[in-house]
């Protein structure tokens, strides 16, 4: 039965992670277009993409706080339950930030910090998961769901670094080395991604990264590592490198929406069976008290009361009584000799009484 409530908190987790991942993807879209407007110098046509994404940002914000207020009781240690505390302070401070990015004189770095803060925050909420499941089968696919989450999250911070130095039309140093690390963090979280998943996971990613804007990424991102060594820009614009990198962004979050579906459907499989064994288990323990209950009848009516009436007997005998029924004599057990025994007593006491 633990085991049962411990798959059922387990599903419970993963719609939960369901609801982070959302939030987390389009406050990485969100992120972007912050970055975008911060580096086109609060160009109009930047502004209104951010407000579009900001309003999309907030349904979502309103549906993750409606969950983790439900969910918030599930939680089992104290660590888990102050890192929902942190991510709802994040979310309570997002209006405020974001006021700031369109009144204050914010760099892209300012800019965009506090939702890399949020978003992590919101990560850690899945490693909270894939740490306290216990079950090989779904802790495999949880670790890979966070790698994937991270890769994803560098994808994202790319997706702002990048938009950002092609709207300014230059590339410094720290942007330079910003994007020369988000690379390699993706190709490693990819990597360990590949080792915790089956080939069917490993090929839904190869679609991604070897497929049109996945290739189209790659050979901009060159030019992009190209440009911090004096090199010239990529011929394209930041809106081009954010609509790309949005679309490879989403066929990545598809892939994550697919592994928490798989490790929510193992779950619940694994959660049936268990149900199932519990019922088999009471089942038979009711079957296996009847058949008790049942033979301990048998042992009082056939063993039992005929021993306690024998008994009587022998007692009235010894009171001289010799007016009596003696049962069991027909019997060929124990019993019956003791019953047969008990008539003799009785007939040897008459014939006393008569002499």
């Amino acid at each position: 039965w633990k085991s049962v409530e411990s798959m059922r908190h387990t599903v419970q987790l993963t719609e939960f992670s369901q609801s982070v991942s959302e939030l987390v993807h389009e406050l990485q879209v969100e992120r972007g277009r912050t970055a975008g407007y911060i580096g086109s110098g609060k160009a109009a046509d930047a502004e209104s993409s951010l407000e579009t994404q900001v309003r999309r940002v907030n349904q979502f914000r309103e549906s993750f706080i409606e969950t983790a207020s439900l969910f918030r009781e599930d939680l089992e240690t104290d660590l888990q339950r102050e890192h929902l505390q942190a991510v709802l302070t994040d979310l309570d401070g997002l209006d405020a930030h974001r006021n700031a990015v369109r009144t204050e004189a914010l760099t892209v770095a300012q800019a965009v910090g506090a939702y890399t803060h949020t978003i992590n925050d919101l990560i850690t909420l899945i490693a909270d998961e894939a740490a306290i499941v216990g079950d090989a089968d779904l802790s495999g696919a949880l670790q890979g769901l966070l790698q994937l989450t991270n890769a994803k999250e560098a994808a994202g911070l790319e997706r702002a670094r990048g938009s950002a130095a092609l709207a300014a039309g230059e590339m410094n140093e720290g942007a330079h080395q910003a994007l020369l690390s988000l690379s390699t963090i993706q190709q490693e979280q990819f990597s360990n991604y590949r080792s915790s998943m089956t080939d069917e996971w490993e090929r839904a990613l190869d679609g991604v990264e070897q497929g049109a804007v996945g290739t189209r990424i790659a050979s901009i991102r060159e030019n992009l590592h190209r440009a911090g060594y004096d090199g010239q820009l990529p011929d394209v614009t930041s809106n081009e490198w954010f609509e790309l990198t949005t679309q490879r962004i989403d066929q990545l979050m598809a892939i994550t929406d697919d592994v928490s579906e798989h490790i929510r459907s193992i779950a619940l499989a694994k959660q049936s069976q268990l149900q199932t064994l519990v019922c088999t288990v009471i089942a038979m323990s009711v079957v296996l008290t009847l058949i008790t209950m049942f033979a301990s009848y048998i042992l009082v009516s056939s063993i039992v009361r005929p021993m306690e009436n024998i008994t009587k007997s022998l007692d009235e005998l010894s009171k001289g009584e010799t007016e009596m029924k003696i049962s069991g004599t027909e019997r060929g057990d124990e019993i019956g000799v003791l019953a047969r025994a008990a008539r003799q007593f009785m007939e040897l006491s008459r014939q006393r009484e008569a002499l």
